[in-house]
């Protein structure tokens, strides 16, 4: 048998094995929650991968900080957060937003910068029955006022430097209620708003760190992911508490992920590659995310670097952006073995493997496209 053939054999194996180990995590998952022969009937009478006892992202994190509790979950520049802590900081959240009038059914605008914050807000939302929309922070204008009108938020969470792009749309505004302002890292002497709550009270030394007692309505919204509005108006995609996905990410988390492995982004967490196909399958694999702000090519593989990164998603353009990047003694120094990549020019493929010592995995789905992903392990002929 030749080389090339025994390297393809060698990858089949390997797919297979993985694919196996993925499908046998989440049997065991299944198995605890009780919700296994459910969803096996599900998937046999449907001949797919239909789940019919979902649930949501945050209970999937109570489960895992029941289980993993002091690992850390969550590296932010030089701060991290254990999987407990990330927990409790959403029951924080949740009960905090409680005492503002939320609950169940009611729609929440998250408009904030990659931090831990946000990730505290989505989870405690979700504790409470309410649903998420992520809005993309360089929404302006008509664009924004769209977004929080169409998606008939009540509330909105924001970060103290985006808050005059709200207050421009303010009084075009239909459904808003309460405005929740993250002063984290604010100029010393800021004034709140009048009107307006700060977020930092959510973790005040007399803030409540209990599971709040509410329940979701399986059929009730979850969130409301927009489009980039590129051929018009942003289109919300709808995600309801009984149809989330969380359970089918588990097959497609196992099969690249590990418990030791170090989950990359750098894209914003409004977007469903950070927030579905980063911080959930790292959830599910009970693994690390190592969060960073905001893509930067220069600082790209130093980050990686610092955090231990062993794997991060390559998109659009972000792999020539690389590639164009001066080469550097070191570039080979890091500890990524994958790259879920979506987009890679096909002759820059081997190169970038060559390169940096990593492995592209190629895959394509979209956050209106019904949950379909297609992957390859190699470069097309």
């Amino acid at each position: 048998m030749g080389k090339e053939k025994r390297k393809k054999l060698f990858q089949m194996l390997f797919i297979a094995w993985r694919g196996l180990r993925s499908a046998a995590l989440f049997l065991a998952d299944e198995f605890r929650r009780g919700t296994l022969l459910v969803n096996l009937r599900s998937i046999t009478k449907a001949r797919g991968l239909s789940i019919a006892a979902d649930m949501s992202h945050a209970e999937l994190l109570e489960e895992r900080a029941a289980r993993l509790g002091d690992k850390t979950f969550l590296a932010f520049k030089d701060e991290s957060f254990t999987y407990d802590e990330t927990d409790r900081n959403a029951n924080r959240v949740a009960n905090f937003l409680r005492g503002t009038g939320g609950g169940p059914g009611a729609g929440l605008a998250i408009i904030m910068k990659n931090s831990p914050r946000w990730l505290d807000v989505f989870f405690g939302l979700e504790k409470l029955g309410m649903y998420a929309v992520p809005v993309n922070v360089g929404l302006r204008g008509d664009q924004l006022a769209h977004v929080l009108n169409n998606s008939d938020a009540r509330f909105v969470v924001i970060d103290h430097d985006l808050l005059t792009h709200y207050e421009a749309v303010a009084d075009t505004l239909e459904n808003v209620e309460v405005v929740v302002v993250n002063t984290l890292g604010a100029p010393a002497g800021y004034e709140l708003p009048i009107g307006m709550v700060e977020l930092g009270a959510a973790y005040g030394p007399r803030s409540d760190d209990s599971k709040p007692a509410v329940a979701y309505n399986p059929d009730d919204l979850m969130a409301i992911m927009y489009t980039s509005g590129t051929t018009g108006l942003p289109k919300g995609v709808v995600y309801r508490y009984g149809s989330s996905g969380v359970k089918m990410i588990s097959i497609m988390s196992r099969f690249f992920l590990n418990g030791d492995d170090a989950y990359y982004t750098c894209y914003p967490l409004f977007h469903a590659n950070a927030l579905f196909l980063t911080v959930t399958p790292a959830l599910h694999a009970g693994c690390r995310v190592v969060l960073s702000e905001r893509f930067s090519a220069s600082r790209f593989w130093d980050e990686l670097r610092v955090g231990g990164a062993t794997i991060f998603n390559g998109l659009g353009a972000v792999i020539p952006i690389l590639m164009k990047q001066p080469k550097r003694p070191n570039d080979r120094d890091n500890k990524v073995r994958a790259v879920l990549s979506a987009g890679c020019p096909v002759d820059m493929w081997e190169a970038f493997e060559q390169r940096f010592g990593v492995r592209i995995y190629e895959a394509y789905g979209a956050v209106d496209g019904a949950g379909v992903v297609l992957i390859t392990s190699g470069p097309p002929p």
